[in-house]
């Protein structure tokens, strides 16, 4: 009788386990899957936008995740400046120049704004509007553009000790080193005692309505001899007149303003040169120093 009971008992066991497990390893349907009301909201990545009293957008809350990265990455880019400028209100740094084609150093560097150098991040004005990092590409000459020094190892020498930044120039959208060749092959021979082998116009611009035919003159000799890489600017982009039998380029490039405020530009009309060769003398068709007295520099 006992044992007869014990034997029900395990048999009882055993269907009531069949069952749990039939239920538990069952294929799930359709039907069984939570629907998409059920599930937990995913987390943005980008913080909401509050609105302000006036109805503009205040700024973003700070992931604190994201923002510590940031400071992290950011620690480490700072680590690499070699050098750093201030005009008492903003900051930029300079990080390790570089080789760039045949004559020059490309320098990145980073203008860091006022608002964050002091710490107050306004929420409206113009302050508010203004980026808090820009950067800028940099060039400075090493070597000669026109007879430049094919040695990459000096090359490399030479940009890694460059620490003149405030002598360097920028490429409007342009080649930087084309307007640097220019240049060289300009002040080349005005150094020299032999007139240069296309004419060489000087004009002075003392309001922005004189007419073209009461232009004064300058000597543009004596002021190219003052002259060097050091007072490169900027190089603007150039453009061209194509026709059937002639290529023309119309460069430009904007020298340093001097002490008396003063806007130097030189414009050249040159053919254009083989490819892969250096800008020689018989390319150029005439050069066009203005001296701008006009202009807001």
């Amino acid at each position: 009788m006992k044992q007869g009971l014990v034997t029900c008992v395990l048999l009882g066991l055993t269907l009531a386990i069949g069952v749990l497990l039939g239920f538990l390893l069952r294929p799930t349907s359709a039907q069984d899957s939570p629907s998409a009301a059920e599930l937990p909201a995913s987390k943005p990545n980008t913080p909401p936008i509050a609105t302000l009293n006036d109805g503009r957008s205040a700024p973003p809350i700070v992931d604190n995740t994201t923002a510590k990265l940031g400071a992290d990455l950011m620690a480490r880019v700072g680590r690499r400046f070699v050098a750093h400028s201030t005009d008492g209100t903003n900051v930029t740094f300079y990080d390790l120049p570089r080789p760039f084609g045949n004559s020059l150093c490309r320098v990145n560097s980073y203008w860091i704004a006022p608002k964050v150098i002091n710490g107050s991040m306004p929420k409206a004005g113009r302050a508010y509007w203004q980026d808090d990092l820009e950067g800028r590409k940099l060039y400075a000459v090493w070597t000669s553009p026109s007879h430049p020094d094919q040695d990459q190892d000096r090359a490399v020498q030479a940009c890694a000790a460059y620490r003149d930044f405030e002598h360097t120039f920028t490429s409007d959208g342009a080649d930087p080193e084309h307007g640097a060749e220019l240049l060289d092959v300009l002040l080349k021979i005005s150094g020299g005692e032999k007139s240069p082998p296309f004419p060489v116009e000087c004009l002075i611009i003392t309001s922005p309505h004189t007419p073209v035919e009461k232009l004064r003159h300058c000597d543009s000799r004596s002021l190219l001899r003052k002259w060097s890489f050091k007072n490169l600017f900027q190089v603007m982009p150039r453009s061209n007149d194509d026709s059937i039998t002639e290529k023309i380029h119309y460069d430009t490039i904007i020298m340093r303003a001097l002490p008396n405020k003063t806007c130097f530009s030189i414009q050249f009309e040159n053919w254009t040169p083989a490819r892969y060769r250096p800008i020689q003398p018989s390319d150029l068709r005439k050069v066009t120093i203005v001296l701008d007295k006009s202009c807001p520099c």
